[in-house]
């Protein structure tokens, strides 16, 4: 697989200042032609687990051969290592801290090396500015066809996030948690069609979460008009399960956050 001159960007950079902007230049000084794609540089701040599913969650509309760049990292300077990886599917660069658990369940790493040849980095590395001296500069040599194994030393395996798949506790309940939050307000959880497939479940009758427990399922946000106000679950548009309010943020009026954990029975 080669690349095919396209490079998404994901980060907790917003556009407030000029860390997306630069890191765009760094990598365009490298391979000028490149088609750069930003995915999202609203993450909450250091929020690596957000980053990860709202990557993972776009894998697949993009062809093979993309380049993902994705830099939500509080170990900036540090002894983490950078990384840059191919799939059968997609190439990955970004900090070894967990960032690419939930994109390599989707798609297996099928190579992987830490980035520690300064002949693909910036001349001057900041010691809090790897997005923009370290990653962009790689992705636009992979972009441009060079090999991974040039670009660094063989590792074995990536840092792996805990609880990023859903566990089945007893029976048909499963135990999942909040991945991210939307713009919305909307809890996006673990747990995706795929996975309840190869556990042989049909369904979700309950998610309870801390008090509330959330009994009403909708294909789509509109469905719930009769009843306003209450929480709902749904399957989003990368088929992983979420919880709304129409109309309002469940994230607010439910005092969700990122990491909560949410008991799930589902049906055969």
């Amino acid at each position: 697989m080669r690349a095919n001159g396209i490079i998404t960007l994901t980060t907790d950079f917003g556009s407030a200042d000029f860390f997306t902007g630069a890191m765009k230049g760094a990598l365009l000084a490298v391979h000028p032609e490149a088609r750069i794609v930003d995915l999202c540089h609203e993450v909450p701040a250091q929020q690596i687990i957000s980053a990860g599913a709202i990557l993972a969650d776009a894998l697949d509309a993009f062809p093979d051969g993309t380049v993902h760049v994705a830099v939500v990292d509080p170990g900036v300077g540090t002894a983490r290592r950078a990384v840059a990886a191919r799939t059968s599917r997609s190439f990955f660069v970004g900090p070894d801290n967990g960032i690419f658990t939930e994109a390599f369940l989707a798609e297996p790493c099928r190579e992987l090396v830490m980035l520690d040849r300064p002949h693909y980095f910036r001349s001057r590395v900041s010691p809090t500015f790897h997005g923009r001296d370290v990653f962009a500069p790689a992705a636009g040599w992979i972009s441009k066809g060079e090999p991974l194994s040039a670009m660094g030393t063989p590792m074995e395996s990536a840092q792996v996030l805990a609880g990023i798949e859903p566990v089945r506790i007893e029976g048909d309940r499963v135990e999942g948690r909040i991945v991210h939050i939307d713009r919305f307000g909307n809890l996006l959880l673990n747990l995706k069609r795929d996975w309840m497939v190869r556990e042989g479940l049909a369904g979700i009758d309950a998610v309870v979460l801390g008090d509330w427990r959330i009994d009403l399922h909708a294909e789509y946000f509109a469905a719930m008009e009769a009843s306003p106000g209450h929480p709902f679950h749904y399957f989003g548009g990368a088929g992983r399960l979420e919880i709304a309010i129409q109309n309002r943020s469940a994230a607010g009026q439910m005092s969700a956050r990122v990491g909560q954990a949410a008991l799930i029975q589902c049906r055969r």
